[in-house]
């Protein structure tokens, strides 16, 4: 058996959203962000390491030193676009047209200027091509005499634009769209993103993991964390204390936090969350992810992008095919039920016990979910509207001109910080300090009490009846 560590380790798992992505550029500039400077400019922020988890060759991890009230932290990208290629133009149209052709009452407000323009151009194509007819072959003369010097400009512009639909449009038309088609690409994906997560939880390396997605990409970190929860969700150790009192108190925390919680009610459920992941911890159960970090998330607009309506999303979140922060329940266990440890029935004073596990998803009781958003991202938005109201929204403005949050070109601008001198003031600098702030990479309220957890929880192997496939891959 391994003996315990005496320091914290945590991982910082980062998801890139859609584009032609080039392999650690989304991390690179990540890690430069959220990571201070050092104090003598002679020292590396970071440095690169070889990365075992992934399974690629053209990743490293970055490791940051450990400093005064941060552990030492390891920085991983997922990196996911070389497994959407192949992309044509039809798959980008066809999307789009099936979002053109929804009901105009149905789509979300965020993205209705856009759906409007994209109507907009269609009618004057339309009425451009039906006025030429009307004009008879006259009419078609006029427009040619018109257009004929300017036909290497239209084709010049139609071919970027097209290049543009499907190379960053193409990613998400594909990945959000599960025709048979597209389903390969989609559990590619996911299988590597499960893969990826697995290998940090099996590695005994970390004590917490922290997933962080922008724009697709946080569709892509929802759904790995929902699919690999299922093999981990039933996994204990041999603990000799079943008074899980957190897990008991997990429906009086929900009540607690109504429909619709002010900030400081978000606030104590997030810090109940940590408390149950805790819990978790100490019976033997090995998930670390802790914490989800969504940044310009099209979840937002979850009901017109995923569903065909919003009665369709929340019937599926019913039937807990899309979980929601806080779970919806089971309705036969509610949120957990009792599971008998097997071979060993009796603790060690002869007692037949079992354990309380939370459902299969149920992920959301004890990792918690903060969204970031500009109030111009017509891509990302609040995700508690839709998700549930123990998500925590943080709505973000860019320093400087005052509008700038409010411009489309936001949606690119949730870290960046490259090229900045030291010292220096930079727009983006605000948002930076809260992302940082609810990864809590210091780990300042409560990670500490991990050094307590026994060795058993860090090293369980599944007391399940049934244990998951694959979980040594």
């Amino acid at each position: 058996m391994e003996q315990p560590r005496t320091t914290i380790r945590q991982a910082v798992v980062i998801i890139h959203g859609i584009g032609e992505q080039r392999p650690m550029d989304t991390l690179r500039g990540f890690v430069d962000s959220v990571l201070p400077d050092p104090p003598d400019e002679s020292q590396l922020k970071f440095w690169a390491k070889p990365d075992r988890m992934s399974e690629s060759f053209e990743l490293r991890r970055f490791s940051a030193r450990p400093l005064e009230g941060r552990p030492r932290t390891d920085f991983y990208e997922y990196y996911w676009a070389f497994h959407m290629r192949d992309t044509r133009l039809r798959h980008v149209l066809i999307w789009l047209l099936r979002l053109l052709l929804r009901n105009p009452a149905r789509v979300p407000s965020r993205i209705l200027p856009v759906w409007v323009t994209a109507w907009a151009l269609l009618l004057l194509i339309g009425g451009l091509a039906l006025a030429s007819g009307m004009l008879g072959g006259g009419g078609f003369a006029l427009l040619s005499r018109y257009t004929a010097n300017l036909s290497w400009l239209f084709g010049l512009l139609f071919s970027l634009f097209s290049t543009f639909l499907v190379n960053s449009l193409g990613d998400a038309a594909r990945y959000m769209t599960p025709t048979p088609e597209n389903v390969a690409q989609r559990q590619r994906i996911r299988a590597d993103g499960v893969r990826l997560l697995r290998h940090l939880h099996t590695s005994g390396k970390y004590d917490r993991i922290i997933v962080v997605g922008h724009s697709l990409g946080s569709v892509i970190a929802y759904d790995i964390i929902t699919h690999l929860w299922t093999e981990y969700n039933k996994m204990h150790g041999r603990p000799d204390d079943f008074s899980q009192p957190y897990l008991k108190q997990l429906n009086a925390a929900i009540a607690r936090l109504g429909d619709h919680p002010t900030p400081e009610q978000v606030e104590a459920f997030q810090d109940f969350q940590h408390r149950l992941w805790l819990e978790q911890r100490k019976m033997g159960n090995p998930w670390l992810v802790s914490d989800l970090i969504t940044l310009g998330s099209p979840l937002t607009s979850a009901a017109f992008l995923l569903t065909q309506s919003e009665e369709e999303l929340r019937a599926r979140q019913r039937e807990l095919a899309f979980p929601t922060c806080p779970p919806q329940p089971d309705p036969i266990d509610n949120q957990s039920y009792s599971f008998i440890l097997v071979p060993y029935y009796r603790n060690s004073a002869g007692e037949l016990r079992a354990v309380r596990v939370l459902h299969h998803a149920a992920q959301f009781a004890c990792t918690r979910w903060t969204n970031f958003y500009y109030p111009g991202d017509f891509i990302g938005g609040p995700l508690a509207p839709v998700f549930g109201p123990g998500v925590r929204d943080v709505s973000l403005q860019l320093g400087g001109w005052k509008l700038r949050s409010y411009l489309p070109t936001t949606h690119t601008r949730y870290w960046r910080k490259r090229g900045v001198p030291r010292g220096k003031p930079f727009p983006e600098k605000e948002s930076i300090d809260r992302i940082v702030e609810a990864a809590d990479l210091r780990c300042t309220r409560w990670l500490g009490m991990v050094k307590d957890v026994p060795d058993a929880g860090l090293t369980a192997q599944s007391a399940v009846q049934e244990p998951p496939t694959g979980l040594a891959d």
